[in-house]
């Protein structure tokens, strides 16, 4: 029965169950895809005349190959994070200036209000004593009321004595007793009316004993008054409206200082609310400054230690910078002192700048040194430092590596730079020379091709050249060295530190 359905299966696919087979290919191929990509591979490994290998496992490259994949995601994380702190940082200084702002403009409103009442209380306190003189003015003139109705009585009774002469001046003066009684109840109208009241009585006794005349002079005197009256009783009644107005300019100050406070409270409120936002702001942008900055400097000191895998000076090539020889300066600004804790934000500012500047000196740095290999794939044929040489067999020194590929295997640049010789070298064959800066140069040679020119700058992993046999060779690879300020270094030690990079 199975027979008979791959044969009916065959006859209407075309027959030869290509079906079939293409699905166990497809399985197989899957199946062995692992074993091809991480096949079992050897590093052989040739000193002094002596060659050993090891052997690296499929699962040993699995776990090279996971390592190396984490590494890079972790390197774009920390990247993204830190890009995205710093945007955070620019938005919360943009925030606390605005803040500052607020802040200095309500400083200000409160310094206007506070003037203002204190003009309104200035304003108030004249008043007062404006109140207190006339009511003493007041209390004068009472008294002088009373002098006046004494002196008054006494005149009476004179009249009385005298003959019907003095009548006319005895209903004058009843009449004048009767305006004063009247005068008793105005207080603020006695000032000028009681000094000429005063003035007059002291003429009466002085004139008492002429009675001839006494009677002319009684009645110019009672015009007099006549008149003093109705004037004092005109400024009377301009004391009492200016009196009622400085009562309703009082009762309008006292309202407007009592507003002034209730505003004078609630901008004080709303000043301590904004000085607590604002000092709430401060410790959270320090601390985000602090876990910034320290977040930095380790990965300046990630960077560093990186670079000193290289057997490199790190300050010394870093002050051989060339930018660093331009200088700084400009006037000295004192920042204000820190909080209790030392923490300020200024100090957190300098101290995240001076990382920052540390850090971009780092990569710049670290961006110069030829810490990837020439080849993709290589095989190590000889290392750095002493050698049995391959054409005497007496003992030499090596200056580079020596990295064995297949004939026209592409070479590239190990990190940028400008080429400053490309042609043909005794020992050597046809050679690339390129200069990276603060003095490290690299060399690639016995090369088959050279494919750049003197003068050409090159970036990171450009081909620059294959792999050949030209020169001193007994056979196809490329002479890789690493000078640094005309002194060969081992390159093997730029390579791991590359692989340390790479690998983060």
């Amino acid at each position: 029965m199975y027979d008979r359905v791959n044969r009916m299966g065959d006859a209407r696919f075309g027959g030869g169950g290509w079906a079939t087979r293409a699905r166990a290919r497809v399985a197989e191929t899957l199946s062995t895809l692992p074993d091809r990509i991480f096949g079992e591979r050897q590093i052989i490994v040739r000193a002094r005349g002596q060659i050993s290998h090891a052997v690296l496992s499929k699962r040993v490259q699995i776990a090279l190959f996971l390592a190396g994949v984490s590494m890079a995601a972790w390197t774009g994380y920390s990247t993204f994070t830190m890009f995205n702190l710093r945007s955070e940082l620019t938005v919360r200084e943009a925030a606390l200036d605005q803040s500052r702002s607020s802040y200095s403009l309500l400083r200000e409103q409160v310094v206007a209000y506070q003037a203002s009442v204190s003009r309104a209380t200035r304003e108030l306190e004249d008043q007062q004593a404006s109140l207190r003189r006339l009511f003493e003015q007041n209390q004068a003139l009472r008294a002088d009321l009373q002098t006046t109705e004494r002196q008054l009585q006494t005149t009476e009774a004179e009249k009385v004595r005298m003959a019907d002469a003095r009548l006319s001046m005895r209903r004058q003066l009843e009449q004048m007793e009767a305006t004063l009684q009247d005068m008793r109840g105005e207080k603020d109208t006695r000032d000028g009316t009681l000094q000429a009241m005063r003035a007059r009585l002291s003429s009466i006794e002085a004139e008492r004993n002429d009675m001839i005349n006494e009677r002319t002079q009684l009645d110019r005197r009672l015009w007099a008054l006549e008149h003093e009256l109705n004037g004092a009783q005109e400024r009377g009644n301009l004391l009492d409206a200016n009196a009622q107005q400085l009562r309703n300019e009082l009762k309008k100050i006292a309202a407007e200082k009592a507003r002034s406070a209730d505003d004078n409270q609630k901008l004080i409120t709303r000043v301590r609310e904004l000085e607590q936002q604002l000092a709430a702001m401060e410790i959270a942008h320090r601390e985000m400054l602090r876990k910034l900055a320290e977040r930095t400097r380790q990965n300046a000191d990630e960077v560093e230690r990186t670079i000193a895998r290289t057997g490199l000076p790190v300050d010394k090539l870093l002050r051989d910078d060339p930018d660093r020889s331009f200088g700084k300066g400009g006037p000295f600004v004192a920042i204000r002192p820190p909080p209790a804790d030392g923490q300020g934000v200024e100090t957190l500012l300098a101290a995240l700048d001076l990382h920052i500047d540390r850090m971009g000196d780092l990569q710049k740095l670290l961006r110069a040194l030829p810490l990837s290999p020439p080849l993709d794939t290589h095989t190590m044929m000889s290392g750095f430092g002493q050698r049995s040489d391959p054409f005497t067999g007496r003992p030499a020194m090596h200056n580079g590596l020596d990295l064995g590929a297949k004939y026209g295997t592409p070479i590239r640049s190990t990190a940028p730079g400008v080429v400053t010789y490309a042609g043909w070298r005794a020992n050597y064959g046809r050679i690339v020379e390129i200069d990276h800066g603060r003095g490290i140069v690299t060399r690639y040679g016995h090369m088959s091709r050279v494919d750049v020119k003197k003068g050409q700058k090159v970036g990171l992993r450009t081909v620059i050249g294959t792999v050949g046999t030209s020169g001193r060779s007994t056979g196809a690879h490329v002479h890789y060295e690493v000078l640094v300020k005309g002194i060969p270094h081992d390159p093997m030690k730029f390579l791991r530190a590359g692989k340390h990079v790479f690998k983060s």
